[in-house]
């Protein structure tokens, strides 16, 4: 995968964390700094619940960008989980353990992504994207419908002329036996 693919998944999943209440959600680009990976996605939560419910919501989300989880970690702890998507790995944490382990701290040489604006930039994307095939899609309608309304009169024309041809042949016919 393309850095930019590892950015897009950190990005869903920040966005992921958010959707279920998740506080000080961080996208951090450790600018090829790290083994480990490209970006870096930490999120504080309030409660065990909802350390469960942002961590399925991410899985989800980011299963159906096709990526499969390669290891979790903290599954028994109601205070701290980690997800590792290859290139993307996402930390969640209550405050008590987003103080202790302080990554912001230890990832300091890591840019700072906007990943709200990168959400909607992506949204927007998509809907222009939805809107284009919707009007390919009408056009393409349009053009079959050209076509058919062509093929009709093509086969009236066609019509018209062997009425007119039998009855020239008629008439002359006619004339003959006159």
């Amino acid at each position: 995968m393309e850095k930019e693919d590892f950015k897009r998944i950190a990005v869903i999943a920040a966005d992921a964390a958010s959707s279920k209440k998740a506080e000080d959600v961080k996208v951090l680009d450790l600018c090829g700094k790290s083994v480990i990976a490209e970006y870096i996605v930490m999120s504080v939560i309030e409660s065990g619940p909802q350390l469960e419910a942002v961590m399925q919501e991410t899985e989800d989300r980011l299963e159906e960008e096709g990526m499969t989880i390669l290891n979790r970690d903290g599954m028994l702890s109601k205070k701290w989980r980690v997800q590792d998507y290859g290139g993307v790995i996402v930390h969640s944490f209550d405050r008590e353990a987003a103080e202790f382990y302080d990554l912001g701290h230890v990832y300091e040489c890591a840019q700072p992504v906007d990943w709200q604006s990168e959400i909607k930039a992506m949204k927007e994307a998509e809907k222009a994207a939805k809107k284009a095939e919707k009007e390919a899609k009408a056009a393409e309608r349009a053009a079959a419908k050209a076509a058919k309304e062509a093929a009709k009169a093509a086969k009236e024309k066609e019509k018209k002329a062997k009425t007119r041809k039998t009855a020239t042949k008629k008439t002359a016919t006619k004339k003959k036996t006159r």
